[in-house]
C-alpha cells in the first residue's frame, strides 16, 4: 500500500502514515526498512497485515530494488544460455539489445 509519513516521535520511537484513502496506520522504527531517515511527507510503500504498518520503504528504494531484481533476471537468463551452448557444443549467437 501506499500513502505518506504524517507524523513521527522521535522520543517514542512510533508515527502515523496515512494512506491515499486517508486512513491512519501506526508504526514503530523497528519496521522502517529504507536507509535514509523518517521525515514527515516522505512517500513509502508499507504492508497493513493487522492494524498497525509493517514493512515500511520509501518508494525510491521500492522501485531501485524491483529494476535491481529485473537487472539480475536478464544477467540470469544470458548465462544460462551460455551454458546450454557450451554444453551442446553450439555457435553462441546471442543478441543484444
Amino acid at each position: 500500500m501506499k500513502g505518506k509519513v504524517l507524523i513521527f516521535n522521535i522520543k517514542t520511537k512510533r508515527g502515523f502514515i496515512q494512506d491515499r484513502k486517508g486512513n491512519l496506520y501506526s508504526f514503530h522504527i523497528g519496521e522502517w526498512l529504507s536507509g535514509t531517515d523518517i521525515k514527515i511527507g516522505k512517500d513509502v510503500y508499507f504492508d497493513i497485515p493487522k492494524e498497525e504498518a509493517i514493512n515500511i520503504r520509501t518508494v525510491k528504494i521500492f522501485f531501485l530494488k524491483k529494476i535491481l531484481q529485473k537487472f539480475k533476471n536478464s544477467i540470469f537468463t544470458l548465462k544460462q544460455k551460455r551454458r546450454y551452448y557450451e554444453e551442446n557444443n553450439l555457435k553462441e549467437t546471442i543478441k543484444r539489445d
